[in-house]
């Protein structure tokens, strides 16, 4: 993050490091969600997708050999592609964009709606706040600025603010802004 002050007619700017701030400069600070305020538990955020494909199909009852996972994992990706070349003039996409994009790419009666699901659900577990970005929201909190959260990513704004609230990092009212939701 960075700060911006006027002083004496000009604008100062500098980086924001947690531990230079002993002061509120501003009212009100924004933070990126995605490496900024948590990071995940994967290389690549397309890990996850793996995991997802695993997943999907052992709790659909179906094999779950590496060809299938793979086939499934690969399907997630190109669907997500997909979707972003359907809506070039958005900044972003849904998860729900996404599905609907992937429906036509994946085997008969697989329930999309219950990976959608487990998405969430690994993508919940895969998060990992930043402990000294934790401890400067805290920081700014008591010193009475608000505090706003901005993502460019397609996962609806609930989930991001509910994650936001359980990691300790938002409190239930902050704002929570996301690309994939705003265009």
């Amino acid at each position: 993050m960075l700060g911006h002050r006027k002083t004496g007619g000009q604008w100062l700017t500098y980086g924001g490091t947690p531990g230079f701030f002993v002061k509120r400069e501003f009212s009100v600070y924004s933070f990126d969600v995605y490496d900024t305020c948590w990071v995940r538990t994967v290389a690549r955020p397309t890990d996850l997708f793996l995991q997802l494909a695993q997943a999907t199909l052992s709790s659909q009852q179906r094999p779950v050999s590496p060809e299938a996972s793979f086939d499934l994992y690969h399907c997630r990706i190109q669907a997500e592609q997909q979707a972003r070349a359907m809506a070039p003039e958005r900044e972003d996409i849904t998860l729900e964009a996404i599905y609907q994009a992937l429906a036509p790419l994946t085997a008969d009666g697989l329930d999309l709606s219950l990976m959608r699901s487990l998405e969430l659900q690994l993508e919940a577990a895969a998060i990992r706040p930043i402990t000294r970005i934790k401890a400067w929201i805290q920081q700014l909190r008591s010193q009475q600025a608000q505090i706003i959260f901005i993502s460019d990513m397609y996962l609806p704004t609930a989930f991001i603010q509910q994650n936001l609230v359980r990691h300790g990092l938002a409190a239930p009212t902050d704002p929570v802004y996301v690309s994939g939701i705003l265009g």
